[in-house]
């Protein structure tokens, strides 16, 4: 429908002036809509480049800013001189590279809404019968699947398994539309901004600019395993599978920041029950009632006893995963450059910045934490976000370099 209105129709609905500045996007169907864009508050363009875009011969662009975002169509032989353009190819992944960051960066959560919206729209498409005959094969399989756990004794209702299995696939499904978003893929810089391109079905080309956001690494257990990680900026992945020394290349070479050799700041022992307490409680939780189970003669409940234990191994896997997130965040304060480490959810997210992106800090510590020689500080960039480092030793040092920041 966007398609149609403000491209194939765009004489009638759009009205674009990109040659000066602001550049003006103005939309008219049942209101009329006007947006103002100064150049100098562009972070990042993207183009975009479907099967059925590129059948018609455009593209949809996106220009990003600190407080928005705005959407419009061209045309391929339209070509603002705001727009990302080719360059000569800085660094090329290999495609064991391509996959290992398509694997880090596919979310089952997401997965699954990606999923679901997917067969939605077969439905549509193609009828209900064939939205239908994908849900019963799945739930054949679910079936399958829990015959074979009752075999080994491992009971989980029917309903639990069909989740588990749309849960699998929608990863699966995700995982392969990842590959194809990162087929491809060149990484260019040129005149301080960063180009990126990937993409074989669907084209993705970004360009993005390094004056107030963070460059991120996003590291899993499976990047801990293999001492690699894709590097994120502007939410955009720009090299899927760096190691440390290819890190800081990049870091050097793109955004021309210096990483010191210095002593991080990292969490010691004693503040392990601050990084972990959750799945500390939830094990002891999950414990307890699978003894009281037994302890009360229940323990021929095999659905109970399943989901018990099912609780008891996830547990302990999100505890020793938040340990090993807490040993290695490694923070750096330094008068020109930051690296700030903290957990989100089962990935441990390293933001790397110079100094002067910082807009403040915020300095952080509890009762507890006076007694224990910990605390916490956030710095807050001026693209309003927060990075913080939880529950590092407080010292002299770190006390003068939070002064030097402020």
């Amino acid at each position: 429908m966007k398609v149609i209105l403000f491209y194939i129709l765009r004489i009638f609905f759009v009205k674009l002036e990109l040659k000066g500045s602001p550049l003006i996007i103005e939309k008219r169907l049942i209101f009329r809509k006007t947006v103002l864009i100064n150049r100098r508050d562009i972070v990042r363009v993207q183009t975009r480049r479907t099967l059925l875009l590129r059948l018609l011969h455009g593209k949809e662009v996106t220009i990003f800013t600190q407080n928005g975002k705005a959407v419009f169509y061209l045309s391929e032989s339209e070509f603002p001189d705001f727009l990302p353009k080719s360059r000569n190819i800085g660094i090329k992944p290999r495609f064991p590279e391509i996959l290992f960051g398509a694997f880090i960066d596919t979310r089952a959560l997401a997965g699954i809404a990606v999923f679901a919206f997917t067969l939605r729209k077969i439905a549509k498409i193609f009828g209900g019968s064939y939205f239908d005959g994908i849900i019963r094969a799945i739930f054949t399989t679910a079936e399958s699947l829990a015959k074979a756990l009752e075999i080994a004794h491992i009971v989980f209702p029917k309903t639990a398994v069909f989740l588990a299995v749309f849960a699998l696939l929608s990863w699966i499904f995700s995982f392969i539309r990842k590959i194809l978003s990162l087929s491809r893929f060149e990484m260019s810089r040129k005149n301080g901004s960063v180009y990126v391109k990937s993409g074989l079905i669907t084209l993705y080309e970004n360009l993005l600019v390094p004056n107030t956001a963070a460059v991120i690494s996003r590291k899993t257990l499976f990047s801990f395993v293999t001492k690699r990680a894709p590097i994120y900026f502007r939410d955009v992945m720009i090299f899927p599978c760096a190691g440390g020394k290819a890190r800081e290349k990049i870091l050097r070479s793109f955004f021309d920041i210096k990483i010191r050799s210095q002593t991080p700041a990292k969490s010691p022992l004693r503040a392990v029950f601050g990084h972990c307490a959750l799945p500390m409680w939830s094990f002891f939780g999950f414990s307890a009632a699978l003894l009281l189970l037994f302890i009360t003669g229940n323990g021929s409940a095999l659905i109970t006893r399943t989901l018990l234990t099912a609780g008891i191994i996830i547990s302990a896997y999100l505890f020793g995963l938040f340990f090993l997130f807490m040993k290695n965040a490694e923070s750096s304060f330094s008068d020109d450059f930051l690296m700030i480490s903290t957990r989100k959810g089962t990935a441990l997210y390293s933001a790397f910045f110079p100094a002067g992106l910082a807009s403040g800090t915020v300095f952080r510590q509890s009762v507890f934490q006076q007694l224990s020689g910990l605390c916490s500080v956030s710095v807050k960039l001026y693209e309003h976000k927060t990075c913080t480092a939880r529950l590092i030793p407080f010292t002299s040092k770190l006390s003068l370099q939070l002064k030097i920041l402020r």
